[in-house]
């Protein structure tokens, strides 16, 4: 753009805001600020990120106090089912598996009336309403396996699942779980067992320690899918505190009874759990919340043979197949929320 010389006339004070001076603007385009007039500055932007921070955050702050307000009066029934249980259990009039799929029911009816009570958290579940028919249709024992993005992973699994198929659901979970007040008690009148991954800090004597209790939980956990229970566990092992739509690795060895044992073999995909319950953070911020499952195969030891590996003498080949296919399929249900735009985790928490 040129202009004539001369103290009558003032530099742009934008070089972009330049435009011969025969230009005419229209009101529309000065009210909707597309262009700016030579000589004028181009009008400043107003600065919403403040106003946007304060409003998420104070969402955040009711969702925790709605969620709190929500499941704290939930769980006081199935604890309550937990503390009479376990002390019959004691004093021998009970038995265990009635404590435990009583005890499961309970907490799986709460959860169902604490999630329809928590609007602000959008829950959309597919494959769920073919479970109660299709899972255990082959006449085997069944094992369920989840990415583990948050802690609200366990009460979305019990809520979504069928009762006539949570009320058999023994899982392997976090020994930590156990040493928690309260929900301790509740998760051993579930009869859920306690392992502990090994760490590089751990000394010889810790390593040995809980190498022998996490070994007798699984034998444990092997004996009761043999007896024609339904397994179920989290093969990446700790909660996926990064990035979501990345499920993990998957442990190989926890999927050893899927070898030892001709199972059917169900994957869980969660996408958008971390954004309402951090692994960091407090529960309940709103979310949009995904979970899909499907049955990887009716049977894990047709579906090795298909592979050309061996149940007897190719264990760690299997092991590493069954682990490597399971996380695909869950990979898979992530990858199609993404897709549609469900966001898994939240990139500034």
């Amino acid at each position: 753009c040129e202009y004539p010389r001369g103290p009558a006339f003032q530099q742009p004070q934008r070089p972009e805001a330049c435009f011969p001076m025969d230009t005419v603007f229209s009101p529309a385009q000065r009210d909707e600020k597309l262009l700016a007039p030579p000589g004028e500055p181009l009008p400043e932007q107003p600065h919403t990120g403040g106003t946007l921070q304060r409003s998420t955050k104070l969402c955040g702050f009711l969702g925790t106090f709605g969620f709190a307000l929500v499941w704290i009066p939930c769980l006081l029934p199935p604890l309550l089912v937990a503390f009479v249980g376990l002390l019959l259990r004691t004093c021998g009039c009970c038995g265990a598996t009635l404590l435990n799929r009583t005890t499961i029911l309970v907490f799986a009816a709460c959860c169902r009336i604490a999630l329809w009570l928590s609007v602000w958290i959008r829950v959309e579940e597919r494959g769920f309403g073919v479970v109660g028919e299709r899972m255990g249709r082959s006449g085997r024992p069944c094992l369920v396996i989840a990415n583990h993005t948050s802690f609200f992973d366990i009460l979305l699994l019990v809520a979504l699942l069928p009762f006539s198929k949570v009320q058999r659901v023994k899982m392997l979970i976090s020994y930590r779980l156990f040493a928690l007040p309260l929900l301790g008690q509740l998760n051993r009148a579930m009869g859920h067992l306690a392992v502990r991954n090994s760490r590089k800090t751990d000394d010889d004597a810790t390593r040995a320690m809980f190498a022998e209790s996490t070994g007798k939980a699984l034998a444990e956990f092997e004996e009761y899918v043999r007896g024609g229970g339904t397994g179920g566990w989290f093969p990446e092992g700790d909660v996926n505190a990064g990035n979501t739509h990345a499920v993990g690795l998957f442990k190989k060895g926890g999927f050893a009874p899927a070898v030892k044992i001709d199972v059917e073999l169900w994957c869980v995909s969660f996408c958008g759990n971390a954004v309402t319950w951090h692994a960091k953070g407090l529960p309940g911020r709103p979310a949009r919340v995904g979970a899909s499952i499907a049955c990887l195969c009716d049977s894990t030891h047709a579906l090795l043979r298909d592979e050309g590996l061996s149940v007897n003498s190719d264990v760690d080949a299997c092991l590493l197949l069954l682990a490597n296919q399971a996380r695909a399929k869950v990979q898979d249900g992530v990858s199609t929320f993404v897709s549609e735009g469900f966001v898994g985790h939240d990139p500034d928490a």
